[in-house]
């Protein structure tokens, strides 16, 4: 007799296919011999296309599109949108739209109520009107990443998460952040994100790199929370020393950040050295021709790139910080710097010029992505914590 499946709904609040969203279509990917996933998206858009919704639909996954509010705000937000009165006419819209998601949960016979992040609260309304077990999927630091706050504060946050039946955090450094420090009593789980397959996991021959000239490479949103600026202000150090070398930048190319890197560019005079390449989802043949990927980032709650960086054989060189340093051993499975860019360079160049020790971090990571974070590792992991 088959095994009947689990019936979850989960809920995310975007529809980019940027890391969290990547997260989910991994979990679902690696478990859908065990679950049936039901999805909401946050949009207002009935006849709603998106990443997301495409990739969906390929993979036969049944999603509604919901207009919920999230519970957060970036700090300064000033008028209308940072007053009582706005939060409170957020509530009354969620109130409506969590008795709405009630009934689809009695239609498709939900069993568990997933949030795929700590931005919202709108699961834990769902889970209190209908009983259903809330997972609580912590993916962010909010404050310390993305300059975000809840809008009638953590504690408001914590009072429904200590309502959740189980709370899975991505890494030790958000669980310590995210679910100790702010005093929250439900249950938790470390669950590190799975970000490929065991089996596209290209095991054959020795990463080597280009003597020529180096080729380097970040990924991410283009923000101040990823810290680009290291990076260019890196290769900017490296290019005055004399050495050759190419920085291609991936993301979406927007923002008075993104503004102020491509002035910061064009007064040192690196536009032929550093290249804007926007949002990319197949990193693949990026990653083919990068012989370093650098992660700036100071507070990273895991590090999908890292992860995805060491299964292609791509050293990281990343600042020692958040989860990061979690995934990188110094000098076995990557390199960790601190400070500013001049360290960075230190880390380049003690890779880029010892092709043993470089090979050897590239070799090792690799392992280490194989042993602990494929989907199949990360699908047995989150099952395991129902």
């Amino acid at each position: 007799m088959a095994a009947v499946k689990i019936n979850m709904l989960s809920i995310t609040h975007y529809t980019a296919l940027y890391g969290a969203n990547r997260s989910l279509l991994n979990l679902i990917e690696g478990t859908k011999r065990s679950i049936n996933w039901t999805v909401i998206l946050r949009t207002d858009k009935k006849n709603h296309t998106s990443p997301i919704s495409l990739v969906l639909e390929e993979i036969g996954v049944k999603y509604y599109c919901i207009p919920f509010a999230q519970d957060i705000r970036s700090i300064g937000q000033k008028g209308y949108k940072a007053t009582f009165f706005y939060t409170l006419k957020e509530f009354t819209v969620n109130m409506w739209y969590t008795l709405v998601v009630a009934r689809l949960c009695k239609k498709n016979k939900i069993n568990y109520i997933h949030s795929n992040s700590s931005v919202f609260c709108f699961g834990a309304y769902v889970s209190a009107i209908t009983r259903i077990k809330h997972i609580w999927h912590f993916r962010e630091f909010i404050d310390k990443d993305y300059d975000l706050y809840y809008s009638l504060g953590f504690k408001y946050l914590k009072f429904w998460a200590d309502k959740a039946w189980k709370i899975i955090s991505i890494s030790n450094a958000i669980n310590d952040y995210c679910v100790i420090k702010r005093g929250i009593t439900c249950p938790s789980v470390i669950v590190y994100n799975g970000v490929i397959s065991s089996t596209a996991i290209p095991i054959e021959g020795l990463k080597s790199f280009n003597k020529n000239r180096w080729q380097f490479l970040i990924v991410g949103t283009i923000s101040k929370a990823k810290n680009q600026l290291d990076a260019i202000d890196a290769i900017n150090i490296l290019i005055n020393r004399g050495y050759s070398c190419n920085l291609t930048i991936a993301g979406d190319t927007k923002g008075e950040y993104y503004e102020n890197l491509t002035k910061y560019i064009e007064q040192n005079n690196l536009e032929k050295v550093v290249r804007f390449i926007g949002f990319k989802n197949n990193l693949k043949d990026l990653y083919a021709n990068a012989d370093l990927t650098l992660v700036c980032s100071k507070n990273e709650g895991m590090g999908r790139v890292t992860i995805e960086s060491m299964a292609f054989k791509v050293p990281v060189l990343a600042y020692d910080s958040g989860g990061t340093s979690e995934l990188i051993q110094h000098l076995k499975t990557g390199y960790l710097y601190t400070g500013g860019a001049e360290n960075l360079v230190h880390g380049i160049l003690l890779l880029m010029k010892d092709s043993i020790r470089y090979q050897s971090i590239s070799s090792t990571a690799q392992k280490l992505v194989v042993d602990k974070f494929t989907i199949e590792r990360y699908a047995a992991n989150f099952l395991m914590s129902l």
